[in-house]
């Protein structure tokens, strides 16, 4: 997309939307006042003549809150969608013939549940970049590196699309990122994509393997998600490989945000989205200001509607003209920052263990605000948790020491003390920044 036409123009504070979006916006309010509940006692002093900051800042927990009355179908209900979850093996696989259901915790630590119909999964598929589906054609094979145990999006995404698209299973391929190193490292020599899609710090790891002669692949490009790509990282791993890395900046709840160019500036790109940049007390920040958080407005999700909708990441907008010739804004995203990996130690001596893997493994679970990680040496994994006030703490406990005990048995990695600390997750003391996961070496 050479032109920001389709994209809201940020000029100061104020966000002007287009023609288009003005009357898809109004026709969304209109929709979600006569079938969500929810949607229509918090609109019911909101007539037919509004701006977007006339409507009220809605969150996840609001939505969790009174989930079946915030929707706007009776199809199911927010314990279906609980149930239908707990089996992985569904990730990606239509919910009653229906819908793509996707779950994420974000950095909040409240589980979400969003629902796609047919008709947003197609509109979510193509809020993608031409440009970035022209990549899936160029460079094929394309392998999808993310793990299978939870329903996260990319997994739904990419088999939504071979759904759609039946012939590319010959060139794509999906492959669970929980198995050991060594059988991810031997399947992707096997294999040989020449593109990869992938978290960051897998990626990070999968070019150490590279470099030590372990792997061997000839990759055009690399596309990351999940974890902030720093640029320490991206010269790291594109040095290693010799090609191109982009960054994606997506939620589950808003799907693709913004995408990277040659230029490494993330360009907004889905004219189905409006992103307001935000202070604490949600009053608008002006271009080049960095935002304490930002609301989205998806005009295409109706059975979940997601309105003016926060999300919690530090985002600046630039409306400085890009070299690469696209006149849309851009974004900087300081989301949730890569951590190293884990290393512990089996018979055959160092293993090294993703933590942003392991995050993913621990996040959704009901009773859990946030979780924060803390090994020590090589054989004491200390939990903080911060969790929900009058819930069974310690059987919560032993479901989040079962799923990490399970998850360091795929990497034969045993004797692993698995404690839960007195302390709650706290921010580092000198960075004032909150690390998911941290190693402390004696």
């Amino acid at each position: 997309m050479n032109s920001s036409k389709k994209i809201p123009w940020y000029v100061g504070k104020d966000i002007i939307l287009t023609k288009r979006q003005s009357r898809q916006l109004k026709e969304l309010v209109k929709y979600v006042k006569e079938k969500s509940p929810k949607l229509a006692e918090l609109y019911q002093e909101i007539g037919e003549d509004f701006t977007l900051k006339d409507l009220p800042v809605t969150t996840k927990e609001m939505i969790m809150n009174d989930y079946e009355r915030w929707i706007t179908t009776s199809d199911f209900t927010l314990k279906d969608l609980e149930e239908f979850a707990k089996d992985v093996s569904l990730a990606g696989e239509l919910f009653r013939k229906k819908y793509v259901i996707a779950e994420t915790s974000g950095s909040t630590g409240y589980p979400f549940y969003i629902a796609y119909n047919r008709k947003e999964c197609s509109k979510m598929n193509d809020t993608l970049s031409e440009n970035l589906k022209m990549k899936f054609v160029l460079h094929r094979p394309a392998c999808f590196l993310f793990p299978f145990d939870k329903h996260i999006l990319s997994i739904c995404n990419a088999k939504q699309g071979l759904r759609k698209y039946p012939l590319m299973k010959k060139y794509v391929a999906l492959k669970d990122s929980n198995i050991p190193m060594e059988d991810m490292v031997t399947f992707l020599n096997n294999y040989q994509p020449k593109m990869l899609c992938t978290y960051v710090s897998t990626a990070e790891m999968l070019a150490k393997e590279q470099m030590e002669g372990r792997l061997n692949l000839n990759l055009k490009e690399i596309i990351v998600g999940g974890e902030t790509l720093t640029p320490k990282t991206r010269e790291y791993v594109e040095k290693i490989f010799q090609c191109k890395m982009r960054s994606l900046y997506a939620s589950t709840e808003a799907c693709g945000i913004a995408l990277d160019c040659d230029y490494n500036h993330m360009h907004l790109h889905n004219e189905s989205l409006i992103v307001e940049p935000v202070d604490e007390n949600y009053n608008p920040v002006p271009v080049g200001k960095q935002a304490h958080k930002i609301l989205i407005t998806s005009l295409y999700e109706r059975t979940v509607p997601l309105i003016r909708y926060e999300i919690n990441d530090k985002v600046t907008i630039h409306t400085t003209p890009c070299k690469c010739g696209n006149k849309a804004p851009w974004v900087e995203v300081e989301g949730r920052s890569i951590e190293p990996p884990f290393i512990f130690k089996n018979e055959k001596g160092e293993v090294t263990v993703s933590t942003f893997m392991l995050f993913v493994k621990t996040m959704g679970l009901q009773n859990v605000r946030k979780i924060q990680l803390i090994l020590h040496g090589y054989d004491w994994l200390e939990c903080r948790v911060d969790f929900i006030e009058n819930t069974g703490e310690m059987e919560t406990f032993q479901e989040i020491k079962g799923i990490l005990a399970d998850s360091l048995e795929k990497f034969n990695v045993k004797n692993v003390k698995i404690s839960l600390s007195k302390e709650k997750p706290q921010i580092d003391a000198s960075t004032r920044k909150f690390k998911f996961a941290y190693q402390i070496m004696y």
